[in-house]
């Protein structure tokens, strides 16, 4: 109810006003250059910790929006499809509303997030707030910028945002050094579940029940070395 209120309001000043007002110009969007992510899906990120199911609850049919330095603006319609070029854009109290051209309505809004466009990272980071873990083995992970540290091992990965190849019953990361594998996060408590998988599409694949079958490794909350 809350959440349809809000979209009421936030319409009515842009239906009422001319379309030279309604829709900014470059010049104007380029000030706010950076990528915006849609206001319910960042926000509940952090709380379900789990992306499969919470990039699903957005409300909007576009998922993510860019503004570039120029003040082009593109949009996605999900993670899997490529890119539009909204007609229509309008800044609201530093909040990115868009015309979707495929409905021919407002959506939003969409929250600036970071002035960078790497989403891996941008996402990645909202996802474990870069924070350090201890697991079974009294190893120290860190997480932070699309990687993560086990002690002093620093290990480049992926988070696949596109989930339509990768196992749905945690987050998925894609090892860099062996873009087959994937390391996959299921939320424990303040911790973690981590178990070792593939694609879907591999022919190795196999089913995994994050409830019964034994994790690869546990990881609990280090709150005195979280980072900041």
């Amino acid at each position: 109810m809350n959440k349809i209120f809000l979209l009421i309001l936030c319409l009515v000043p842009l239906w009422s006003l001319d379309l030279n007002t309604t829709c900014e110009q470059q010049n104007i969007l380029a000030k706010y250059a950076g990528h915006y992510a849609d206001q319910v899906l960042w926000h509940n990120i952090p709380i379900q910790r789990k992306w499969s199911s919470t990039q699903e609850q957005s409300y909007n049919g576009i998922s993510r929006v860019n503004i570039d330095k120029h003040g082009v603006v593109t949009a996605a319609t999900g993670w899997h499809e490529g890119s539009i070029q909204p007609k229509c854009s309008s800044i609201i109290k530093n909040k990115l509303w868009i015309i979707n051209e495929f409905t021919n309505h407002w959506e939003g809004p969409f929250i600036r997030v970071s002035k960078d466009f790497d989403e891996n990272t941008i996402y990645f980071n909202r996802l474990f707030q870069n924070k350090c873990y201890k697991d079974e083995l009294n190893q120290k992970w860190c997480f932070r910028n699309g990687e993560i540290q086990i002690d002093k091992k620093k290990i480049k990965v992926e988070l696949m945002l596109d989930t339509d190849e990768s196992p749905l019953y945690g987050n998925a990361l894609r090892l860099e050094e062996d873009r087959s594998r994937l390391w996959m996060f299921v939320p424990h408590k303040n911790g973690w579940k981590i178990f070792q998988d593939t694609f879907v599409t591999d022919e190795k694949f196999k089913e995994i029940d994050p409830l019964t079958d034994k994790p690869w490794h546990f990881l609990k909350l280090d709150s005195r070395s979280s980072r900041e």
